[in-house]
């Protein structure tokens, strides 16, 4: 049985209708734009099923909490040329992914299109083969800029590209790394903004990525020999940020309680994320 767990990058946008889990009811939305969680099932001896969202997901509920477009806060497409191995490709693949989400998020198509170009240059250091080349999502990109259902059937192929060839060549692993990367830039772009600009909605949404960083450690424990030591102490390092979030023993009730960080504990937080993020974009 083959296991999908680069779905974990899955771009999957609905328009107009959004269906509730706890029936047939459908309700109709705004022009906004939803972006649905994916599901991660990763099959392992001890079972254990893990679920993540994707990179555009993430980037989506941080823009919905407020946070603005910021190019500066981007990793420089520049930068590929650092990165020779396959582990830093791999992480910095994630980091390009998120800063596409979040360009494509905020309609700036020419950073996505920079962004698309690095992630295929990535492709190639890292697989020997231009893995979206065979539906010519660049091309298709440029084309249909400024028609956004067309654009979201581009990246959709794109992902289901991705998905096919990992799965098919038993690389399936290297997803660990590159969500890694891809959520790492994320909470660096938000604690960033955050730090300079308070925002209830926004610190709330930081705080909730718990449930994010626990399933994502858990992965890269069950993928322990893929994954690098470093990168899953730098994790744990995050990790600690996020005790008071956690529930104990019989005190469920308290979950969403207090799901933000007060101004000492954002600024332990930003000063951590940034040094890996730091790291890792430097190769």
């Amino acid at each position: 049985m083959k296991t999908n767990i680069f779905r974990l990058l899955v771009i999957t946008i609905s328009t107009a209708f959004l269906v509730g889990c706890g029936g047939n009811e459908t309700h109709e939305t705004t022009d906004e734009t939803i972006v649905k969680d994916t599901v991660v099932e990763v099959e392992v001896e001890q079972q254990v099923d893990y679920a993540l969202p994707s990179p555009l997901r993430v980037a989506n509920m941080f823009k919905r909490a407020g946070l603005p477009f910021n190019s500066s806060l981007m990793n420089s497409p520049k930068n590929i040329e650092k990165y020779v191995s396959k582990d830093v490709q791999k992480l910095n693949f994630g980091v390009y992914a998120a800063d596409l989400a979040y360009s494509a998020l905020n309609n700036q198509n020419q950073d996505a299109i920079y962004y698309l170009q690095s992630l295929s240059n990535l492709s190639e250091k890292m697989w020997h083969t231009n893995i979206f080349s065979s539906v010519g999502i660049l091309n298709r990109f440029e084309k249909n800029i400024g028609n956004e259902d067309s654009l979201i059937n581009v990246l959709t192929d794109l992902q289901m590209q991705l998905d096919g060839y990992l799965d098919e060549n038993g690389l399936s692993h290297n997803a660990v790394l590159i969500f890694s990367g891809a959520w790492i830039e994320t909470m660096y772009i938000g604690s960033q903004v955050l730090e300079k600009e308070p925002n209830e909605k926004l610190n709330s949404i930081l705080a909730e990525q718990v449930g994010v960083l626990d399933n994502l450690l858990g992965l890269a424990g069950q993928y322990k020999e893929d994954v690098p030591e470093d990168l899953t102490k730098d994790l744990e390092k995050i990790s600690n940020h996020f005790d008071k979030f956690r529930v104990k023993g019989d005190d469920s009730d308290d979950e969403t309680e207090n799901m933000s960080f007060s101004v000492e504990e954002l600024n332990a937080l930003t000063k951590d994320i940034t040094e890996i993020r730091t790291k890792i974009i430097n190769g």
